[in-house]
């Protein structure tokens, strides 16, 4: 844990790509991020920019468990970046199946878009 906490520490800022099990937030992810709130007035999550974004094979894009890690994060005084949200459903159908990565054209504008944006994010978030 304390590798884990000093990595979120040293860090500009945190990505968080997460799956929906059931509409809800991964438990294990869940566990690690209370984990790292500890002690709640040194946490190394406190005004810690995240991105969240995330892929399921249903429809629905993750936007449960996404709005429950955003809220598990400003619980924890952590900054979020608002938009834009990255909703990737039907998974399964945008990944190439030799090599596992996305050849969809529209998720990966909308990735880069994500990425560009937390990259831009106001240094003094930072």
């Amino acid at each position: 844990m304390v590798e884990f906490k000093e990595s979120i520490r040293k860090a500009d800022g945190v990505l968080i790509v997460t799956p929906e099990y059931n509409t809800g937030i991964p438990g294990v992810l869940k566990n690690a991020l209370d984990w790292a709130s500890r002690l709640p007035k040194d946490s190394v999550l406190i005004h810690k920019p995240f991105a969240i974004t995330g892929a399921t094979p249903g429809n629905g894009g993750t936007a449960q468990s996404q709005a429950q890690v955003r809220q598990t994060l400003l619980a924890m005084d952590a900054y979020t970046m608002p938009g834009p949200k990255v909703l990737i459903g039907r998974v399964h159908e945008k990944l190439n199946e030799t090599t596992g990565e996305f050849d969809d054209d529209r998720t990966l504008i909308y990735l880069d878009r994500f990425l560009e944006t937390f990259e831009r994010l106001d240094p003094d978030l930072r």
